[in-house]
């Protein structure tokens, strides 16, 4: 791998983790927001709490995949 390849990677990095942090601030608001503000009943917002889970763990897999893996030696 060279440095400009590193330099390349490292900036995808960043990005991700940049996007997954902003998705956790963003998702977690809205749900928040949802369970304050409306009055839906306990099982839609369960499912709807179990959907932001959801995509919060894409997310959080999406990002670890610009990490590279540790080889054993």
């Amino acid at each position: 791998m060279t440095a400009k390849d590193t330099n390349k990677a490292s900036g995808s990095r960043g990005k991700r983790a940049l996007i997954l942090t902003v998705m956790i601030v963003a998702v977690t608001f809205f749900w928040v927001l949802m369970l304050l503000y409306t009055n839906l009943p306990t099982w839609a917002m369960a499912g709807i709490g179990l959907l932001c889970l959801l995509v919060l763990s894409l997310a959080t897999a999406w990002t670890a995949m610009a990490f590279p893996s540790r080889s054993k030696p």
